[in-house]
């Protein structure tokens, strides 16, 4: 399915915040908008990276394209908007995307089929910070021919989809992102929030469009 659909749990990091040399912090207030920017399609084994957009994701109305430094158009980092945005410190249950549901024709699939078994992962960007995937199963646990200590992901960006050799059957296409954020609220200003980390689970799920997760 061409929706997909969202959650997302907001927490106070435990830790001291640190900020990388030359990046300012931005600070939030409780309720202001969280852009996520999509930072395109990198593959743990192919070379060739593409646009977020080169598989057919759910897209914003206009898709605009945001400044690259030059380290980043050398790494092959294309920054677009992103169908994605939060409200800071204000946690959001399971809800499909504005795009709505559209089934995938043949060539749609393939290409999909195509990435996700070339190990293509999905990147994005929160406030300068890359999403990770969380350290979780691969399709939760479920893969028949990879040994268990070898399903942990902790790896920038998440996975397109589930490859054949963990399903024994098929590829799965992730269709259902868990966001998680973590903020610092620094002690000069407390009614300020600062985000310190940026993770997603994906998972591929069979849901309707009136599925409140």
């Amino acid at each position: 399915m061409k929706s997909a659909a969202v959650a997302l749990a907001l927490l106070a990091a435990s830790a001291q915040a640190y900020y990388l040399p030359g990046i300012e912090p931005v600070s939030y207030k409780e309720g202001d908008d969280v852009d996520v920017i999509a930072n395109g399609l990198h593959s743990v084994s192919a070379l060739m990276p593409f646009g977020y957009y080169k598989l057919p994701f759910c897209q914003p109305r206009e898709i605009e394209s945001h400044h690259e430094t030059l380290g980043e158009v050398l790494m092959g980092d294309r920054m677009e908007s992103s169908p994605y945005q939060f409200k800071m410190a204000q946690s959001t249950k399971c809800e499909l995307l504005k795009c709505g549901a559209t089934k995938l024709d043949k060539d749609a699939t393939a290409i999909f089929e195509k990435f996700i078994e070339t190990n293509y992962r999905a990147f994005l960007v929160l406030d300068n910070l890359p999403v990770f995937n969380n350290g979780s199963l691969i399709n939760n646990g479920r893969c028949e021919k990879v040994a268990k200590a070898n399903q942990y992901e902790f790896l920038r960006g998440y996975a397109v989809g589930v490859r054949k050799t963990c399903t024994g059957t098929q590829t799965y296409v992730n269709n259902h992102l868990h966001f998680r954020i973590q903020y610092h609220r620094p002690a000069a200003d407390p009614t300020a929030y600062r985000v310190v980390g940026f993770t997603a689970t994906p998972a591929s799920v069979a849901h309707t469009t009136n599925s409140k997760g």
